[in-house]
């Protein structure tokens, strides 16, 4: 970001307390805003902007659990009074986001949203998150991952090795139809009269035609490649993607498969690969793929990793309440906790006969051997230790049909805060019984001695914490 870059933060879901524009602020940040006003991540064009959510993640296959959208899944609504073109008055514009990251900038600057648990010169635990969600061996790379946070599309470039494993190990390389152009005697495609004439004059015995072939050398393939040396090239990125290949068996392996099946990339023109892959990916065989077509897009367009200087808006946009969930899932011991997304049925259903279904973020059902219990992510801030209506009646709920003995909301607990996070039973339900409480997971407060290693260090230690009291808890 340069120097005289204009700039608008805003941290998220501060809806009790609007960040406010002036007049000038509101004609170089107006239009952006607008744009996004009252819209959700489901209304956003996904081929101008790269969202993550779980829509994105799944690769378009799986489906949002809650059928019911809050304000909170807003992006932001933004308001003004008086007009700015009316003379006199005290202008004054509010904006008031929901639970979404976002940065986001056109050719006035920048406007940023970030994570309301982290400061904001740093967003360490928002990347940390990212990691742990996308690339969670990263943490553990010789190398330097700390976050700058004047740039979000900066951590783009460390999910390309992510998304790329993923959409080689679960769909394998990208095969499409390719148009090509030949010229011999094994004719079996239409006839190309003029390039025929050109090249074939006088007559030898070969004709110029047309065919279309299923081929692994395609325009999407060669994108995936020009990103990765351009990844190569980059001194920033160099390290990492070394460092990934050497580590990572099946990242190495698509790699050196599509350098087979695709040759050496023309260093020069990545341009006309951006150009080739602007058509969206239909097949939903390779959804994956069309997730990483728009990153590799992303990262490719240098020009944007500015964010500013554009004539139309661009950015990236992260919903950070289901990153909380993903981050979380990752926590919780695979063979006593099931995670709803886990599994294909899907919800429980309120009554025996069927119909509406609810979803508990993490449960371990009730059997004669082992106690019921259901642990709901909360991206929001309990340090108060009181529980909102919804949130009750949501959990008591979820500790009725299935049957839990125990439910817990397990939320981001910042030590600025002066409390002490872990585990704080609130009490035992009246009727059926069970037991509700809070757990806070400790969020290292940022301050200028506390670098991003030692953030994860710290955050290891509340993670570890965390798993500790929920295995005591799953034994008794």
């Amino acid at each position: 970001m340069t120097a005289n870059t204009k700039t608008l933060t805003a941290q998220d879901n501060n809806r009790n307390k609007p960040r406010v524009l002036d007049k000038d602020q509101h004609a170089c940040f107006g239009p952006l805003l607008r744009e996004f006003s009252g819209k959700m991540l489901k209304d956003v064009d996904r081929s101008k902007y790269w969202v993550l959510d779980a829509h994105a993640f799944a690769g378009g296959s799986r489906q949002e659990k809650n059928e019911n959208s809050k304000e909170s899944d807003k992006i932001w609504d933004y308001a003004y009074s008086p007009s700015p073109d009316e003379e006199g008055g005290d202008f004054k514009g509010h904006l008031k986001t929901g639970n979404i990251v976002a940065w986001l900038g056109d050719k006035n600057g920048q406007a940023q949203v970030h994570s309301r648990f982290d400061s904001s010169e740093s967003q360490n635990f928002l990347q940390y998150m990212l990691y742990k969600v996308c690339t969670p061996n990263l943490l553990n790379a010789p190398i330097d991952v700390a976050p700058q946070a004047d740039n979000g599309l900066d951590i783009l470039p460390l999910l390309f090795a992510s998304f790329l494993k993923r959409a080689y190990t679960q769909q394998g390389l990208y095969k499409e139809y390719v148009s090509l152009a030949a010229n011999d005697a094994r004719v079996c495609g239409p006839v190309d009269v003029g390039r025929h004439i050109k090249e074939n004059t006088p007559f030898q015995g070969k004709i110029s035609y047309r065919l279309r072939r299923h081929e692994y050398d395609n325009r999407i393939s060669r994108l995936i490649l020009h990103t990765a040396a351009y990844l190569n090239n980059e001194p920033r990125w160099h390290k990492y993607m070394e460092w990934a290949k050497a580590e990572d068996g099946p990242l190495r392996e698509a790699l050196n498969r599509l350098h087979q099946n695709c040759g050496a990339v023309q260093q020069c023109r990545p341009l006309a690969a951006l150009k080739a892959s602007e058509k969206a990916i239909r097949s939903p065989y390779y959804s994956e793929y069309e997730v990483l077509r728009v990153l590799c897009r992303r990262i490719l367009q240098q020009d944007v990793l500015s964010l500013q200087g554009r004539e139309s808006s661009f950015g990236i946009l992260f919903d950070v309440a289901w990153l909380w969930e993903e981050y979380l899932a990752g926590l919780m011991p695979k063979d006593n906790i099931r995670h709803a997304y886990a599994r294909e049925s899907g919800g429980k259903t309120v009554f025996q006969s069927g119909g509406r279904a609810i979803y508990s973020d993490f449960y371990r059902e009730s059997d004669d051997k082992q106690p019921g219990l259901v642990l709901d992510a909360k991206y929001k801030h309990l340090e108060g230790n009181e529980i909102g209506r919804d949130d009750l009646y949501q959990m008591v709920t979820y500790l009725h049909v299935l049957q839990a003995q125990k439910g817990i909301l397990v939320y981001p607990h910042s030590d600025k805060q002066g409390e002490s996070g872990g585990y704080n039973k609130k009490g035992i339900l009246n009727g059926l019984g069970g037991e509700l409480g809070l757990y806070g997971l400790t969020i290292p407060s940022a301050s200028p001695a506390l670098d991003y290693r030692d953030f994860c260090r710290e955050m290891k230690n509340s993670e570890k914490e965390f798993q500790g009291w929920l295995q005591k808890s799953l034994g008794e």
